[in-house]
């Protein structure tokens, strides 16, 4: 008899000690709380974006109970129809909870659908972003409905023998790239 008391607190303990190493920490209420996010960078295999995600529910979304779950991966140029077709009801899985897209198909949404940013950055936050990336996500009333972390950068890359070679031949200079 002592015997199957002493394994079943044993078992008790080992089950108490296993809860304690759960991956996913629980919110006050018990229930973790799960985020649905659909991103543009499905393309390729170990996208940046899931490394981020991965990263977040290991450390932050584990500590305040918090899981980011991507639940749709598509190009940027169809995101919008799939975004459309979820909110009117089609056949596709349900809204997610965060999504990157334009800011046309943003809008096709429903401004008023939407996050306002701002709401949630302080200007000093937002400072620390190129303008332009915010201005691209701003809608015409001046609510910043997207977040620039979906956005390409333009570059022009330039041989430096080349364009010396350019340079002596014009007489341009480096510096009247700077329009272009």
């Amino acid at each position: 008899m002592k015997k199957r008391i002493l394994s079943l607190l044993l078992s008790a303990a080992l089950v108490f000690a296993l809860c304690a190493c759960a991956d996913t920490p629980l919110t006050e209420d018990k229930t973790p709380v799960t985020i649905n996010f659909w991103h543009v960078y499905g393309e390729q295999s170990g996208s940046p974006m899931d490394l981020l995600v991965q990263e977040f529910n290991r450390t932050v979304g584990m500590e305040s109970g918090v899981r980011v779950q991507v639940t749709n991966l598509s190009s940027a140029s169809k995101i919008g129809g799939f975004l459309k077709e979820a909110q009117n009801g089609g056949d596709l899985q349900e809204m997610p909870d965060l999504f990157t897209c334009h800011i046309g198909d943003a809008s096709a949404l429903g401004e008023e659908n939407l996050v306002d940013w701002h709401d949630w950055f302080t200007d000093e936050e937002l400072s620390d972003f190129v303008p332009g990336f915010l201005d691209d996500g701003t809608a015409q009333d001046g609510r910043l409905l997207l977040f620039p972390i979906s956005k390409s950068t333009h570059l022009i890359m330039c041989n430096g023998s080349g364009f010396a070679r350019f340079a002596a031949d014009t007489g341009a200079e480096y510096g009247d790239l700077g329009t272009w």
